[in-house]
């Protein structure tokens, strides 16, 4: 009876052993840590489109562009993106990089990375807006993100993220399959530009994900 008592104890500790061992994994591979340069894209008082690196507050949304050269549009909740924002920018004058943790969703030219929580408005209805599609261009080295509206197809350059400024004056990441993003990367049409989508995020971390 003992040694049914100890080989019972001992299958059952190797059973939860891989239990928490497959939890542990599937949780690290959700989760990620994306290192770089934080920057957001708003308005600037003028109602032109700006970069900034050093901000307490961001009315448009934050990026973050890593050492490969590619842009994360940030999502989380109000008070995970209020947390962000607040991030000490500088030590010692120096511009840092910031180590964000979180889920990434999408591809080379959509990617987007989901801080904190997971609950923030989400609106699934699909819906038609009118504005005009900026390219987001990552620079490393200058810790900045470029920013233009293409004249042409934008889909001979790099891989990169993309805004939209609706003529409501709402700034949201652009989000969606690699054939939705491809297709208007391959207008040359920027301007008064109709998109339809799901809007979803907080109410300063929009993003319209393509249908």
């Amino acid at each position: 009876m003992g040694k049914i008592n100890k080989r019972f104890k001992l299958i059952l500790f190797i059973v939860i052993t891989l239990f928490f061992t497959a939890v542990y994994s599937i949780y690290a591979v959700e989760w990620e840590i994306i290192e770089g340069y934080l920057i957001c894209v708003a308005l600037d008082n003028k109602g032109n489109i700006e970069t900034k690196v050093e901000y307490n507050d961001c009315s448009g949304i934050v990026a973050l562009v890593d050492r490969d050269e590619q842009i994360y549009t940030i999502s989380g909740s109000q008070s995970d993106l209020d947390k962000l924002y607040k991030t000490p920018k500088r030590r010692l004058g120096v511009l840092m990089e910031q180590n964000l943790r979180g889920k990434v969703y999408g591809h080379k030219r959509a990617l987007q990375l989901m801080i904190g929580s997971e609950k923030y408005v989400d609106d699934t209805k699909i819906v038609k807006k009118k504005g005009t599609i900026y390219c987001l261009l990552p620079h490393y080295k200058k810790t900045n993100i470029n920013y233009m509206v293409s004249n042409k197809p934008c889909f001979i350059y790099a891989p990169h993220a993309h805004i939209f400024y609706t003529k409501d004056g709402e700034i949201m990441a652009i989000n969606g399959s690699k054939e939705l993003v491809r297709e208007f990367e391959n207008s040359s049409q920027r301007v008064g530009v109709y998109l339809a989508g799901s809007i979803s995020g907080s109410e300063k971390g929009k993003y319209i994900y393509l249908k």
